[in-house]
């Protein structure tokens, strides 16, 4: 699922790893703390390493519903944060 949201977010550079500990590189630092920062906000707890990698560690035993919920409010963060990102640079070259 992370990987399709890659498709959908060009912001996503890469998503890699083993069993359940994945990490998803985003295009920027500033982006990576701010999905960070919002996907604590909305009660997903997330580590942000080498300044642009969201890592995802969820526990052993997880179900189906909680993934689906973490990508969802994963896909909103985004949509949010592109915009804001858009407004943020169209205000830059006024």
């Amino acid at each position: 699922k992370l990987q399709a949201l890659q498709e959908k977010h060009p912001e996503i550079k890469e998503v890699r790893g083993m069993g359940l500990m994945v990490g998803m590189e985003l295009a920027t630092a500033d982006l990576a703390k701010a999905i960070f920062e919002q996907m604590l906000k909305r009660g997903v707890i997330v580590n942000r390493t080498d300044e642009t990698v969201i890592r995802f560690l969820p526990p052993f035993l997880i179900q189906k519903k909680h993934v689906d919920e973490v990508v969802t409010k994963l896909d909103q963060v985004f949509a949010s944060q592109t915009q804001e990102l858009a407004a943020a640079a169209a205000r830059r070259s006024k």
